[in-house]
């Protein structure tokens, strides 16, 4: 089914568009001469997507159509809660992964490379947490390789190579048979 509102249209030929320059670029990037002129090509084909879709705010209008929050009721899977979670988060395009920072005064756009989560890892359990029904409280850690961010007038930063702010983890507890998000970056980052 192909999609029907003209902004899903124009963002999905731009992609296309890119995808070409970059496939043509390794095709002849043996020749050094010829593969540095495509490098610089599709360097400055991304920023004019980058651009584009600012100027859209494309971003805003297609969250939407990434939002997996978890469904209203009982839910008993434990990677699902985190996995839904995880894409209320972040979208991924390419080999890229982009969220809004929920703090401050405006949300920034990050975009991160490498996003990688690593656990379950066991959190021990207090006397609190049996008498509130909780007998199970778990880990999952959030690494990225690199990030940016994106300011209104500057553009995006240059790529630092560290953990970004308030980007950790998330701790998910079983309450009462059901798993839910307790804490974590879920309050910091959000597409939404």
């Amino acid at each position: 089914m192909l999609p029907r509102s003209p902004i899903v249209k124009k963002c999905l030929l731009l992609v296309l568009v890119l995808g070409g320059l970059v496939a043509f670029s390794y095709t002849i990037g043996a020749d050094t001469t010829i593969g540095s002129t495509t490098k610089l090509t599709v360097e400055k084909a991304r920023f004019a997507v980058e651009e584009q879709l600012h100027k859209l705010k494309v971003l805003d209008k297609l969250s939407g159509l990434f939002d997996k929050a978890p469904k209203k009721g009982p839910a008993d899977d434990q990677l699902s809660i985190r996995d839904a979670c995880l894409e209320a988060m972040f979208f991924e395009q390419a080999d890229a992964h982009f969220s809004q920072s929920r703090w401050g005064a405006i949300p920034m756009p990050y975009q991160f490379m490498g996003l990688e989560v690593t656990g379950p890892e066991p959190l021990p359990l207090s006397e609190a947490d049996s008498g509130n029904g909780i007998d199970e409280r778990v880990y999952y850690q959030i690494h990225v390789e690199s990030y940016r961010s994106f300011e209104e007038g500057t553009g995006w930063s240059e790529w630092k190579f560290d953990q970004p702010p308030k980007l950790d983890g998330l701790t998910l507890i079983r309450q009462n048979g059901h798993w839910k998000v307790s804490t974590g970056a879920n309050r910091a980052y959000s597409i939404h």
